[in-house]
């Protein structure tokens, strides 16, 4: 994390970010809340297809910055409602561990714009122009969390990945225990540094709540998965409590 103050911070990043976008300026919230605003003009071109164009755009710095991703939205009207948007109307960027992967590269304004929200506003302007998006339609909700995790382990069974999901949400790692990809390996032979890797971009809390979504999603699809087997522990804790109160 860089040395010096939220204010320090944001200013010098600030400057890198008027280099290249000069439309873009930092303000403070009536509640003393920074962010920054302004119009965003790009030119980018992905398989063929060749875009400039510009969004007004505002981005919030939340708390905890530059360890916390910042939060996207579009101003000025021109994305509808229904188009990859949160609930409360900011931009979908990703699955959020995909989201938190990308931002630590750098962990600065100018990256984030660069790398996050400019191939948001791209798709857009792509999908506008010709109904199709250049970099593939990535699905909502739990559908979405569990394609993103079947792609960062580079597994095609949602089992697969759901076990490997379970090991960061249980806070289990054994190395010496059989990777439950079905490969054979042990876990450190396997998808063990893959787990190493991603277990430092997000809370035990935030994976339980991506395997708990996720796993439902696979149940209410495929009525042959037994909820109980394949549920985390704190999952199991929950189901035992209820059932507990129940009796």
């Amino acid at each position: 994390m860089p040395d010096g103050s939220l204010d320090d911070i944001l200013e010098e990043q600030m400057e890198a970010v008027r280099r290249e976008f000069s439309g873009l300026h930092l303000g403070t919230k009536d509640d003393g809340r920074p962010f920054v605003s302004g119009l965003l003009g790009f030119r980018a071109t992905c398989e063929g297809q060749t875009v400039e164009t510009e969004y007004e755009i505002e981005i919030l710095i939340p708390d905890g910055y530059p360890t916390t991703v910042p939060i996207a939205l579009e101003t000025g009207g021109k994305i509808p409602a229904d188009f990859h948007k949160m609930d409360d109307g900011s931009l979908c960027l990703g699955a959020p561990l995909e989201v938190r992967m990308t931002f630590a590269k750098h962990r600065s304004l100018l990256g984030f714009i660069k790398e996050q929200v400019i191939p948001y506003l791209f798709s857009h302007a792509c999908w506008e122009r010709s109904g199709q998006m250049p970099f593939g339609d990535r699905k909502h909700g739990a559908a979405g969390i569990l394609d993103s995790y079947k792609e960062l382990f580079d597994v095609d069974e949602d089992l697969a990945a759901m076990g490997l999901l379970r090991i960061l949400a249980d806070d289990n790692y054994r190395g010496h225990t059989l990777c439950p990809c079905g490969s054979g390996l042990k876990l450190r032979h396997c998808h063990g540094e893959d787990l190493l890797a991603i277990k430092k971009h997000q809370s035990t809390t935030e994976f339980t709540y991506d395997h708990t979504v996720a796993l439902a999603h696979i149940c209410k699809r495929n009525s042959d998965v037994v909820f109980e087997t394949m549920a985390c522990k704190a999952v199991k804790r929950k189901m035992l409590k209820r059932a507990r109160n129940r009796s």
